[in-house]
């Protein structure tokens, strides 16, 4: 498949809801990422941008995540600023809510052939949809 393949999206499907977004506060951004899950922490290695999924779990306020020890972003990750993002999607498909956090990654060591961060949670933000099908 290319994307050329890709079916594109047309006004009449943008119609079919009416979304709009809530800002979330810190607190509520952080009861979301509470029972942890699945992530996207998102650096910077050799002066150029990657994103790299991740199982996460919260430490009171920080986000604590793995990565392979192999692999290059674990090098470049620790001490340094980093972003991470999740959300959920609705039964619909559209996306439920999304948090962003930013924050230096310290490295905490090495469990089994993987290394342990602590992302602190510095910046906060956050969105929740009210998505209501339009009849």
């Amino acid at each position: 498949m290319t994307a050329k393949d890709i079916p594109k999206a047309t006004n009449e499907d943008l119609d079919r809801t009416s979304v709009s977004q809530v800002v979330l506060d810190r607190g509520s951004c952080l009861a979301l990422l509470a029972p942890g899950g699945h992530g996207r922490i998102a650096a910077t290695t050799r002066a150029l941008p990657i994103n790299v999924p991740v199982l996460f779990e919260m430490s009171g306020e920080d986000v604590m995540f793995t990565l392979s020890a192999d692999q290059a972003i674990a090098r470049s990750v620790g001490g340094s600023v980093v972003a991470f993002a999740t959300g959920e999607a609705g039964v619909d498909g559209h996306r439920a809510w999304d948090v962003q956090i930013t924050g230096v990654a310290a490295p905490l060591g090495h469990v089994s052939r993987r290394r342990k961060f602590r992302l602190s949670s510095a910046v906060v933000s956050g969105w929740r949809s009210t998505e209501a099908p339009v009849s």
